[in-house]
Order: structure tokens, then C-alpha cells, then sequence
């Protein structure tokens, strides 16, 4: 995408002669005026300008200013102001002044192009998600009317490959619609919800024949928060640390307070996260993503919503490495 259909043909003007004071309040509501000097292009004028400079007179304050073009990319201008650290830049058409590029301009761009994208993707999704719980239905009825044990393993793959699809596009369409909901908070504790995460994770403990070590510190465990979201929370990051251990580890969960916070942190001595990835860990669709010690997929969503509910309840997520090894996420929430 070109800036040829983002910048300004039609602009304010300014007397290059004329004092300072009769443009205050034109750039109050425009990000830059056309600076004119006996009808011809004198340049143009920012608030910016105007603020950093002492002189009175409009010509005096006019800074030089890269000139761009129409068959620039909107990238490749975003990147020019950023380095010349202009709001606003002349466009020229071959030798010819044709009008202004203003950063606002390119930021508004970019925004309905993200809010376009996001509900192409979240009518995809959607789109999917019916075709695929049918292919799941289907599976299901196959498995139970195939005798051959080889065809039966061929549809347990299939039925795999189908519960990740749906599983990320379960994901993804919660995450979008979590950035969008208004919920309701009430007065939860914290251990109870702990308590049912650990009856939850019962299964996955077993199979993997993991030791679950819950250390109740805290004697204040009431926030004001959402049950559902923070159960959501802590059972992501205790199936993450059982994921990531290899059998017959060991999983600590400890809940403590400080003054004004809980905080629940989750160690594992599984396979950690490397220094270069953490940065990332909490991204959307994170690069970070890497199967479980027992091959278990990963959908690059999990953590990221992990951190969108905590900062929806006013909290801090973070992300330590354990003593010995593997990986200490601490959930900070403050109390009532």
C-alpha cells in the first residue's frame, strides 16, 4: 500500500510573514498547515515546530523537511518520520508540490486495516469451525463402526489433527472476545479456585505420574475478580507446567501475600524456556510455542490470554526461571 490515497490534497494555509500567535489555535486542531510565501510553497509547519522554536515570525519556526511521494509505501513514510521525528511531510508529485502526509494520517490506516483484519479472521474462524465439528462428528461415528485396528488408529489421527484445529479456533475467538467483553467482577477467593484447578488437573497427573505440592502461605486469598477467568488462569498455567515435565517431576504450587497483593506462582522442573524466547512468551500466536515433553501441542494462545484476563484484573504476570530448572510464572492480584 502506496500513500497515494492517504495524503492531504486539500490543507490549511499559513502567511510564512505573519507572527507566530495567529497559528496556535489552527494546529490545535490540524497537525500541520501549508506554509505559503507570496502564493508559493514556503513548507510546512508543525505544533512541534512551533514549540521548539523561540522566533515570533512563522517563516523563522519552519523547519526543513524530507519531501516523500505518492508512490512511496506507507511503511517506508511511517519510517522516514520516525527518523527526521516529523508529524507531518511534504508530498511531491515528480518536482511538484501536491500536498501533506501527516502521521495521524497513516496511523488511522493502520488501524481500520487491523480492525478489518480482525473481523475477516474472526468470520474465518467461525466459517471453520462448523465444517470441522462436523468432520468431528463423523470421526466419531467412524471409530465406533471400524473394526480393522489399523483404520482405527488412522482416525484416532484424524480425530487429533481435528480436536487441535478446533482447539486453536476455540482459542483464538476467546482471545478476540475477551478484548471486547465487559465482565462482571465479585469478591472471589483465590484457594477455592485454586483447589478446583488442582481437581481439574487430576487426570494429567496421573498419566504422567507428576507429584502436585500446593504450599497455602497466603491467610488473604479475596479479590475482586471473575471466578470463571481467573479458574481459566491458573488452570492454563498448571496444565502449561505439566505439559512441560517430564514423568515423575514435580509441580509446586505456593500462594502468598504481601501487603496489598496475592501472588500464586507455579514451578516446574520440566524443560524451562530459553532466554531468547521469553520476551516473546506472551504474545499472541507466540513463536515461543514448542510441544510438550510427551509431544503435546502447543497453540501459541494460551499464555497470551493468560496475561490479557491478569491485566484485566488489575494484576501482573512474569515469568522466572526455577532454582534447580524448568520455569516459575507468578500471578500478582491485588487484594480487597
Amino acid at each position: 500500500m502506496t500513500i497515494d490515497k492517504l495524503f492531504r490534497r486539500q490543507y490549511e494555509t499559513a502567511d510564512a510573514y505573519k507572527g507566530v500567535e495567529s497559528i496556535r489555535h489552527a494546529l490545535s486542531t490540524q497537525p500541520a498547515l501549508v506554509v505559503l510565501d507570496d502564493e508559493k510553497i514556503f513548507g510546512i509547519i508543525t505544533a512541534g515546530d512551533v514549540a521548539s522554536s523561540t522566533y515570533n515570525l512563522i517563516a523563522d519556526c519552519v523547519k526543513l523537511k524530507p519531501t516523500v511521494y505518492p508512490t512511496q509505501k506507507v511503511s517506508e513514510v511511517l519510517a522516514i518520520m520516525n527518523e527526521s521525528f516529523c508529524e507531518a511531510l511534504p508530498v511531491n508529485e515528480g518536482s511538484v508540490f501536491s500536498g501533506i502526509i501527516c502521521r495521524e494520517d497513516i496511523l488511522n490506516y493502520y488501524q481500520r486495516v487491523s480492525l478489518y483484519n480482525q473481523r475477516q479472521l474472526q468470520g474465518l474462524a467461525h466459517d471453520l469451525r462448523n465444517p470441522l465439528t462436523n468432520i468431528y462428528t463423523i470421526n466419531n461415528l467412524l471409530a465406533d463402526n471400524i473394526k480393522k485396528q489399523e483404520n482405527k488408529e488412522l482416525i484416532g489421527y484424524s480425530r487429533q489433527s481435528v480436536d487441535y484445529i478446533l482447539e486453536l479456533l476455540n482459542l483464538f475467538l476467546e482471545s478476540e472476545y475477551l478484548t471486547e467483553s465487559v465482565v462482571q467482577y465479585n469478591e472471589v477467593n483465590v484457594n477455592e479456585i485454586l483447589e478446583r484447578c488442582y481437581t481439574q488437573a487430576k487426570l494429567a497427573l496421573t498419566e504422567k505420574n507428576i507429584t502436585l505440592t500446593h504450599v497455602p502461605k497466603a491467610t488473604k486469598a479475596t479479590v475482586s475478580g471473575n471466578a470463571v477467568h481467573l479458574q481459566r488462569v491458573f488452570g492454563n498455567l498448571l496444565s502449561n507446567a505439566i505439559k512441560f515435565s517430564y514423568p515423575g517431576d514435580q509441580i509446586t504450587v505456593t500462594a502468598e501475600n504481601t501487603r496489598a497483593e496475592l501472588i500464586v506462582s507455579i514451578a516446574d522442573r520440566g524443560i524451562g524456556i530459553p532466554e531468547e524466547l521469553k520476551a516473546s512468551i506472551f504474545e499472541k500466536f507466540t513463536p515461543a510455542g514448542r510441544p510438550g515433553t510427551s509431544g503435546e501441542t502447543t497453540t501459541g494462545l494460551g499464555l497470551y490470554i493468560c496475561k490479557l484476563l491478569v491485566e484485566q484484573h488489575q494484576g501482573t504476570i512474569r515469568i522466572n526461571d526455577n532454582t534447580t530448572k524448568g520455569a516459575v510464572f507468578h500471578v500478582s492480584l491485588p487484594l480487597i
